[in-house]
């Protein structure tokens, strides 16, 4: 039966390309002001000169339907020819051809010999691939131009189908604008070929990618991938030509288009406008070929999905707004608040299980098209882990029932909807957005059911990977339990010892390793634990968070492709010493936190990152504040000089950076008004300052001007505004560890 139908699509194929290569041959001919003088022997008159081309001759099969240029078939006509080669190779091998042409004349270099060059480009990642391709195809163009048009040299539809797809492939602006420019051009005029459904879905393959475009491009692209789709829709009913009439692929590359549009509310009606259509083609189609699969409905569960992600994220912070302007201790203020989060993303969520459960009765119909598989419940998880956040507390726990259900249906014997490591790791994000008091236990709860199912199973998709580690440190990270996320980073260190952490362990899987956001958590958990520290122990958060960003450091010089610094990370610690110091009223912790911000401060300068033009004036406030007794004048002064003089040379000197100096808080002793004015003037006398020590603030509001190097305030007004800011400072952080005892 198989060999039946393929024998009956490959008559089919053969006479509908007669009548289009009739129809096309004509049209050449009329273009060119030529005739042919007849259909089997194609002897082109032009003028007085007669040009004999070489007969055409189909190959259904073995070549996937390519046309033979030559009586005798080359090597590179096989389709296997050079298939695991780089498109480099490919390229070289091509060049070699085209010198040994020149100078051999028993070698013929044909369009099929380009076409093996431009699939090869391809089908690489390489940046410039799309490029490479164009620039082979303008050639081969060029090429048969020269020749006279020489048949065997004429570009078809496959040399235009490749370079739209590379285009498809690339990451470039222009790269869909380049694909639609090659798409144009089968068709209009400029050739006598005709675009079929490949070229279309190339096109629109191209236009559903979406990386790194605007929320404004996206749609756009959506739009202009739905019009492309109608159009093909119209082409069979205009020309009576099937080779351009859309198949399910065409239906999901604009599906995937609309879904690429994150923030468009409308996003999940586009997508069943499409699927509509889709199943309404269906119905009218004569073979039927075209029907929703998987991947549609997975497409839309997600669609509606994000929609409730947007609107939970949107009543959030009005919530939040509100809750600023309210009593916090307000009860029925957050009951309220508890309905209308949980509300606006119920209806949104309610049609994504139905869309699931359609899943559910087409594959019990027996439509072999559909199934609800492990993707599609992980795409529904999906969807409460976006919706969770502090005011929708109940997401996890809807989050942890349809896993509950996959456990179920595994256990029933169907394997095609068994939870993976994305269904656990989907409950272990919800968890961690939710904020709850036992949100990191029950994540980690989670994650030990992941180790004990992978040990007794042997089950490789269960197996926990970093993800994992991430979401249960996102649930501690929030309640600010430093213990245990240093316990999860020391657990994926020593998961490192027994694998290559490089490349992949002993059965293929990626190792566990301890990466650069795992190493985040731990930093930011110590900065965030330093509200809870007592007055006497201010600083030892810092100076945690230092000793972890150190051995990140370390793994970064050892050149491991997962552990690298961020200048957040130093600008975090040196901020965090300066509120602690400004907090504290004993000079002692104030100069243990100065030491901390003076070693993070000279790492962020000799490290490969910019300093951030903050992180000089809260160095000097820091200083000022720990040096401020008259015991360390010299210390004061050293500090100020050479502070000031990396700053200069660095080109970062600030407005703030000036007023830290001039109109920063004095004492009665020691670093009082008058000292302030004198250091001011021996660094900032001569004015205007050289252009150079500002050279590297990118805002004209932060270069200093002459007003600031002089105190505007008066002595008393400096004193009582030190301590109306330090008792400011006391009661936000009683308040906050009030609050940090209650989370927990």
């Amino acid at each position: 039966m198989r060999r039946f139908e393929m024998m009956r699509s490959a008559r089919r194929l053969q006479s509908t390309y007669e009548k289009s290569t009739s129809m096309i041959s004509r049209r050449w001919g009329d273009r060119q002001g030529c005739r042919w003088e007849s259909a089997t022997s194609p002897t082109l008159f032009s003028g007085n000169r007669v040009v004999h081309t070489s007969k055409r001759r189909i190959s259904i099969l073995g070549d996937g339907g390519r046309i033979a240029r030559h009586s005798a078939p080359q090597q590179w006509h096989v389709p296997t020819f050079m298939a695991e080669e780089s498109p480099e190779t490919r390229e070289k091998w091509l060049e070699g051809l085209l010198a040994s042409d020149r100078t051999s004349s028993g070698v013929h270099v044909d369009a099929e010999a380009y076409l093996v060059a431009i699939e090869g480009w391809s089908k690489s990642r390489h940046k410039a691939a799309a490029r490479r391709a164009e620039d082979l195809l303008i050639r081969l163009e060029r090429h048969f131009e020269e020749s006279e048009e020489f048949e065997s040299l004429r570009p078809r539809v496959e040399h235009y189908n490749a370079v739209i797809g590379a285009w498809a492939g690339s990451q470039e602006d222009v790269s869909i604008v380049r694909a639609e420019r090659w798409l144009n051009k089968l068709r209009g005029q400029e050739t006598c070929l005709c675009p079929n459904t490949d070229s279309y879905n190339r096109f629109l393959d191209a236009c559903s990618k979406g990386h790194g475009k605007r929320n404004d491009v996206l749609k756009n692209n959506a739009i202009k991938a739905e019009q492309v789709l109608k159009e093909m829709m119209a082409l069979p009913e205009r020309s009576g030509d099937d080779l351009v009439a859309p198949n399910t692929e065409s239906f999901n590359y604009v599906i995937r288009a609309w879904t690429r549009c994150r923030q468009d509310m409308s996003m999940a009606e586009k997508v069943m406008e499409i699927l509509r259509l889709m199943e309404l083609y269906q119905r009218t189609g004569e073979d039927g070929a075209v029907k929703a699969n998987t991947i549609s409905y997975c497409m839309a569960i997600d669609a509606f999905g994000t929609v409730a992600g947007l609107k939970c994220q949107r009543s959030l912070r009005a919530l939040q707004k509100k809750r600023n302007r309210v009593d916090r201790n307000n009860p029925g203020g957050n009951a309220t608040s508890l309905d209308n989060t949980a509300g606006c993303a119920a209806e949104d969520l309610g049609k994504a299980e139905s869309i699931l459960r359609y899943m559910h009765d087409l594959s019990e119909a027996g439509d072999i098209n559909v199934s609800p598989t492990t993707d599609a419940y992980n795409t529904y998880i999906a969807a409460f882990a976006r919706t969770a956040n502090e005011f929708n507390p109940k997401a996890p726990l809807a989050a942890e029932g349809v896993l509950r259900k996959m456990i179920a249906f595994r256990d029933e014997g169907l394997l095609y909807i068994q939870p993976d490591q994305r269904s656990y790791v989907q409950v272990m994000r919800a968890w961690g957005k939710a904020r709850r008091s036992n949100s990191g236990e029950r994540a980690e709860w989670w994650l030990r059911n992941m180790w004990t199912e992978y040990e007794q199973t042997g089950n490789e998709k269960v197996r926990p990977n970093v993800g994992a580690y991430l979401a249960v440190m996102e649930a501690y990270f929030h309640q600010a339990n430093v213990i245990k996320l240093e316990s999860l980073l020391l657990e994926l260190l020593e998961h490192e010892c027994g694998s290559d952490i490089q490349g992949t362990d002993n059965n293929g899987n990626e190792p566990l390793v301890a990466n650069t956001a795992a190493f985040t958590f731990v930093i930011r958990g110590w900065l965030k634990h330093e509200d809870q520290l007592d007055m006497d122990d201010m600083g030892a958060g810092c100076e945690k968070a230092l000793g972890w960003l150190d051995k990140l450091m370390d793994r970064e010089d050892q050149g491991l492709t997962h552990a690298a610094t961020s200048p957040e990370l130093y600008t975090g610690i040196i901020k965090t010493a300066k509120e602690a110091a400004l907090s504290v009223k004993t000079t002692k912790v104030s100069k243990r936190v100065l030491k901390t911000a003076l070693e993070a401060f000279t790492e962020f300068r000799s490290s490969r990152h910019a300093v951030e033009p903050n992180a000089y004036a809260w160095i000097m406030q820091i200083g000022l504040k720990a040096l401020s007794s008259p015991a360390d004048d010299m210390a004061r002064v050293r500090l100020i000089q050479h502070l000031s003089k990396a700053c200069c040379e660095d080109g970062y000197v600030s407005k703030n950076f000036v007023n830290a100096l001039s109109n920063g808080p004095i004492w009665v002793e020691g670093w009082t008004a008058e000292e302030s004015e004198i250091m001011t003037k021996e660094i900032f006398g001569d004015w205007p300052m050289p252009k150079s020590w500002s050279r590297n603030i990118s805002r004209s509001g932060d270069i200093p001007k002459r007003i600031d190097i002089r105190r505007s305030r008066t002595k008393s007004e400096d004193w009582h505004l030190a301590k109306q800011q330090m008792k400011a400072r006391r009661q936000t952080r009683t308040s906050r560890r009030e609050n940090n005892m209650g989370c927990l």
